[in-house]
């Protein structure tokens, strides 16, 4: 029986261990989380699976995100199936706004590129109609692309939680990971250290996000800090299309009627509540509605950027030992073709 531990247990080493866990083979799976609770960069993401919409045209960044957009559909009914629970996202696609004709050519040109998806470009009297809320005189038009969706990261992480123990893996919750413990070549490793105990393992996947330096000297992470808001507006008539607006790097996602999250995909150098309040002004300038809403709550979380390496690091730390950490600001978009690719490099 194969001995696979995946340290790190955030919506990354879940999907991972969830992809093994569905193989027909005969494996011990155990997925460390020191948290007893989703934290970290799972906690401070928003879910926007920005895939199609991207301006990667070729090559792996391209590659990785087109097979996550391709797996989610069948990855969420899997789910949904398995643990007999709804997991909330909006399938409803995602706006981007253009303020300027030089943005707007750049989408015009990327739809080129996108031969196999639908990417729309509207121009501002379009926009109006699909979206009423968006009013900025700015804006120069906008491209929509209905195969960009947004998952609630903490319940899709939940979900594969649930899923995980029903189909046999060893979930740790609480259970840090101290170390990593080589061979006496340092080609290999033997186990790792839980808890002042060594528990063999066969294959070591480590996904631990700002974590991951601490297990293994193969790679750099610095923390960035990814913040968030959920506002309410005291009332929102109900509209058949609601799908997340992004502006000026700024996200408008709708939740329930009359609930919305805003946050950037900028990032800060530390928790600034003058930054967050920044965030919500240049949401306010394009979706003037906002500006009725009340502040249900903030959040904020570190994400993990690898330095003077490219996001996400996908690779052979040793013989048995496979980096998948520092997703950045696409944990959850790229969650599923990460753990294809760890499950191709363990079984290739």
């Amino acid at each position: 029986m194969l001995r696979i531990g995946i340290v790190g247990g955030g919506v990354v080493g879940a999907t991972i261990a969830y992809e093994l866990s569905a193989i027909n083979k005969d494996l011990n799976i155990t997925l460390y989380e020191a948290n007893q609770a989703i934290e970290g960069a799972t906690w401070a993401a928003l879910g926007v699976l920005v895939g199609i919409s991207s301006q990667k045209k070729s090559g792996r960044a391209w590659q990785l995100r087109q097979e996550s957009i391709l797996r989610y559909p069948s990855l969420l009914n899997e789910l949904e199936s398995i643990t007999g629970s709804p997991i909330p996202h909006n399938c409803q696609g995602l706006v981007h706004l253009c303020f300027t004709k030089e943005a707007l050519a750049k989408w015009q040109d990327l739809k080129k590129y996108r031969e196999d998806w639908t990417l729309e470009i509207w121009n501002v009297p379009e926009l109006s109609q699909r979206c009423p809320e968006i009013v900025n005189k700015d804006i120069v038009g906008a491209i929509y692309s209905p195969s960009d969706w947004q998952i609630n990261p903490i319940e899709l992480t939940q979900a594969l939680w649930k899923a995980l123990t029903i189909n046999g893996v060893n979930l740790r919750l609480g259970q840090k990971v101290s170390q990593v413990i080589m061979s006496q070549d340092a080609q290999s490793c033997r186990g790792v250290m839980v808890n002042n105990e060594f528990e063999a393992l066969d294959y070591i996947v480590i996904a631990a996000g700002i974590g991951s330096p601490k297990l293994t000297n193969k790679v750099q992470i610095e923390p960035v800090i990814g913040q968030a808001l959920h506002l309410r507006l005291p009332e929102d008539k109900h509209k058949d299309f609601h799908p997340v607006i992004t502006g000026k790097d700024v996200h408008v996602i709708p939740q329930s009627l009359g609930e919305y999250w805003v946050g950037a995909t900028v990032e800060f150098g530390q928790s600034d509540p003058q930054a967050l309040q920044s965030v919500l002004d240049c949401a306010i300038s394009f979706c003037p509605i906002l500006s009725q809403a009340s502040i249900v709550g903030s959040w904020l979380g570190e994400r993990p950027r690898p330095v003077e390496m490219s996001a996400p690091v996908i690779e052979q730390a040793a013989t048995n030992i496979i980096l998948a950490t520092g997703h950045y600001r696409n944990g959850v978009l790229l969650a599923p073709a990460t753990a294809l690719k760890v499950k191709e490099m363990i079984f290739k």
